[in-house]
């Protein structure tokens, strides 16, 4: 995995609310059995090495298929605020840190989560993520297979905006799913209630 580093802020300069959210502990991503054996076991921490933090910086993930096409969902777990990669293949994932970065900058930009100025903190802090076996979080992992479940029926029925899927507008429609995990709210209410208390 990627070596630890340090953020040190520019003089006078001041984190983002959400960068703040995100730096209370060392991020770590649950990889579901079946990524886990796609990404490769030996490249995971194991569970005893893995820093006891606040959830909101922990992630689950998993695989699966749409198509015969392998896809990954990838699921804060405070939130449920997801993100998705259609059509993946293992190569992909060669650079795990920068395959995670990429995909939650893209996003958070299409939700109107991000900008500019926040990306150098975004990078210091999750160079830094850690990826390790799945912690069975059967709440979450569940409400994962709701919306792995619901995107997929939608896109077969062509639901407006997924009639050519994209990764964006596939996270942007699990993403709008009142959830009862979070108290029937939507993902992306949650993360901009995150954002805006922070």
């Amino acid at each position: 995995m990627a070596g630890r580093t340090e953020h040190r802020s520019q003089p006078g300069s001041k984190p983002s609310t959400l960068g703040v959210i995100f730096s209370f502990a060392m991020p770590t991503i649950y990889v579901s059995t079946k990524l886990a054996t796609l990404i490769g076991k030996a490249r995971l921490l194991p569970r005893d090495k893995v820093q006891v933090s606040d959830s909101v910086t922990d992630w689950n993930a998993q695989l699966f298929s749409l198509d015969r096409r392998k896809c990954i969902m990838i699921t804060n777990k405070v939130t449920l605020y997801s993100l998705v990669r259609l059509d993946i293949l293992k190569k992909d994932l060669n650079e795990l840190p920068k395959f995670f970065i990429n995909s939650l900058f893209d996003q958070l930009k299409a939700d109107g989560l991000y900008n500019d100025k926040e990306e150098n903190f975004w990078l210091d802090n999750f160079s830094n993520i850690e990826f390790s076996a799945t912690d069975n979080d059967k709440k979450v992992i569940g409400s994962m297979n709701d919306m792995i479940y619901q995107l997929k029926v939608a896109i077969l029925y062509k639901t407006s905006g997924l009639e050519n899927p994209s990764n964006i507008k596939a996270g942007q429609y699990v993403n709008d799913i009142p959830m009862g995990l979070i108290q029937y709210r939507n993902p992306l209410d949650k993360m901009r209630d995150l954002k805006n208390n922070a």
